[in-house]
Parts: C-alpha cells; sequence; structure tokens
C-alpha cells in the first residue's frame, strides 16, 4: 500500500520485493556484515523499498556535500541498474570549464509530464500520485532520475531547497519540485545521455533497458555455447545483477539469443511435472533422479521437446544445467529454503 493505493511492482522489482518480504533483520544483518567487510556502504536511516527512494536520494545528496566537499566540481547520480561508460562520460565533461561543471544540471529531461492517478489495476501504479501529495495535473520539469549530473555548487543549493521541499515519493519528479525553487536555475537537457539503439557504443550512460535475459535459477547452455561466452564476458562491463549480466554478454553475440521455455519451472500445485521448480518444499534427490531421466528421455526420443542430444550443444534455453552430446551435466540444482 502507498498512500491508500496498492501498488505492485513488476518483474525483477517485484521478484525481488517479495523474495525479501519479512526478512528485513536478515537483511540487515547481512548488510551490515558486507559494510563491516569492505566499508564501501553508506547506510542511511530509512527502510530501503520502493517507496522510500526520495530518502536514498537526500541521503546520498547531504553525503556527497559533505563528505566530497572540495573534491570534485561535478557528481555523475545513477541507478545501479545502468551501465557507465567512463571513457564517454571523461570526454564530454573535458568540453566544459570548472565554472560550468560546478553549475551543471543536467539529465534527460522530462517536460511537464501528466500527473498519473492511482488506478485499479495496481500494476499500473508505479509512478501513481494521489490528489494529496500533488493537487495539480501535471509536474514541474525534472530529469529521468536514471542519471543526472549535478554540479557540486548547484548540489548545496539543492540540499537547502530540499530541507523545504514536501516529501514525494516519485523521486525524480520530487526533484523537479526541489530545482523550481532553484529559479532561474534549471534542469538542462543532455539528448542522447542515454541510447535505446545500437550505437550504445557512443552514449555516456548506454541502455535503458536490460537486454533480453533469463533469470538465473536454472539455464540450458549446450557446451560449444560457454567458450563464446568466456571471451565476449572478457570485455563486458561488470554488473552485480549475475542474469542480467548475462543479457549484457548475449547481446554481443547476435547469432545466439536466449529462447524461452515456457514452464520449465512451476510455482503451482503441479510441480511434478515441472523441470525445475521454486518452492519451499524439501524434494529427495531419488525424485530429482527420476524427474532428470524423464528430461533426457523426452530430449532423445524428441517426444515433448523440438530437440535432439546431438543438436543440444548448439542451445541456449532459458532458465546452470548444461546439455551435451555425451549425456547432462548436473551443476547446482536445489530447492529453495524456507522463507
Amino acid at each position: 500500500m502507498n498512500g491508500g493505493f496498492e501498488l505492485k511492482l513488476p518483474e525483477r522489482s517485484g521478484h525481488v520485493a517479495e523474495m525479501w518480504v519479512n526478512r528485513s533483520e536478515e537483511a540487515r544483518r547481512l548488510l551490515y556484515e558486507e559494510e563491516d567487510k569492505y566499508g564501501d556502504i553508506i547506510i542511511g536511516d530509512f527502510v530501503d523499498t520502493y517507496v522510500n527512494l526520495t530518502y536514498k536520494i537526500l541521503t546520498i545528496h547531504r553525503w556527497a556535500s559533505v563528505f566530497c566537499h572540495g573534491q570534485t566540481d561535478v557528481f555523475l547520480f545513477m541507478d545501479d541498474d545502468y551501465l557507465f561508460n567512463a571513457k564517454n562520460m571523461l570526454a564530454y565533461l573535458k568540453g566544459f570549464s570548472r565554472e560550468e561543471l560546478r553549475q551543471m544540471l543536467r539529465g534527460p529531461m522530462m517536460t511537464w509530464r501528466h500527473v498519473i492517478r492511482p488506478k485499479m489495476d495496481n500494476r499500473k501504479n508505479k509512478w501513481a500520485i494521489t490528489q494529496q501529495e500533488v493537487p495539480w495535473s501535471r509536474l514541474p520539469t525534472y530529469a529521468a532520475g536514471a542519471a543526472i549530473l549535478i554540479g557540486a555548487d548547484i548540489l548545496d543549493d539543492m540540499i537547502i531547497s530540499e530541507l523545504y521541499t514536501r516529501f514525494l515519493w516519485v523521486d525524480d519528479a520530487y526533484l523537479g519540485f526541489v530545482v523550481a525553487k532553484l529559479s532561474p536555475r534549471q534542469f538542462e537537457d543532455l539528448k542522447g545521455f542515454y541510447l535505446e539503439s545500437s550505437n550504445n557504443d557512443k552514449a555516456l550512460i548506454p541502455l535503458f533497458r536490460y537486454p533480453t535475459y533469463v533469470w538465473g535459477t536454472a539455464r540450458l547452455i549446450g557446451a560449444d555455447v560457454p567458450n563464446e561466452l568466456i571471451i565476449v564476458e572478457v570485455y563486458t562491463h561488470f554488473l552485480l545483477a549475475n542474469d542480467a549480466y548475462l543479457g549484457f554478454v548475449m547481446a554481443n553475440l547476435p547469432s545466439r539469443q536466449f529462447r524461452d521455455m515456457k514452464g520449465f519451472y512451476w510455482e503451482a500445485n503441479n510441480n511434478k511435472k515441472a523441470l525445475t521448480y521454486h518452492t519451499p518444499i524439501q524434494l529427495t534427490f531419488v525424485w530429482l533422479e527420476d524427474n532428470l531421466k524423464q528430461f533426457l528421455l523426452a530430449v532423445s526420443d524428441n517426444s515433448n521437446l523440438d530437440l535432439h542430444l546431438d543438436a543440444a550443444s548448439r542451445l541456449i534455453l532459458g532458465f546452470c544445467w548444461v546439455v551435451t552430446s555425451k549425456g547432462f551435466v548436473w551443476d547446482i540444482l536445489r530447492p529453495s529454503s524456507s522463507r
């Protein structure tokens, strides 16, 4: 629930949210353990949820202003699910004087966008704003929050403005209200800041969305494919989300793309018919071996799948299993633990 209406996050965001619901203590413990180990996490005093992203922005703005004061002229704030082309970004910034960098406020412009009101279908409420939150029909000009360049001097001014701006959970729209108080200073558009096309090599922030990928729960990869993947992985930017990372790897292999395998695992009552499944029920290895035999038979006689073992070495099917012409290599296969 958010502001009296239901909000359902789609796709990966919703999956991760469901996975960690009612596990806040565990999440906090893991967070502190990682911070103690690497010392590279800024921990704010708020619950890290989708509707609290504005608190995250406020926290990082204040942290950057205080602890990076005098260390840099411009900041790049961006979401962690975007790629960053350091070479292109540095080349772009070199075209500005120090004074211009410190006064910079640039990003993908959103000009006088209509306010999205809550709908009965909660899947459409990802950016919904109630009448009580914003009574007007349009939002002030703002920059899409995926990636924004903010000069050091502007950041200091924004922090003061943020103290006097009413909270709004849609973080990039909120910054539009913040910047509106800094007139005549406004966001400037940066066309080509990120691209959804084939010329991503020219972009500063390449790719607006993930390329096609399959969830990392389980996937079929033919024996001939890993050699190509390893070569491409050397030239692919690191991404923490491993399954999405493989999507970027595969995007560099246009002749090979992931193919969907519907029903590859089910979260229903008929799990016994599935090849893999996502469930807290603990299964025995006897059942798994039985299921594996049935799968191999299905592949070999082509009764259920449009495949043969001799062709399986060239196969990439969604969802860390490896099929070769000599048999089946059983890598990591285990039911998920109870939540």
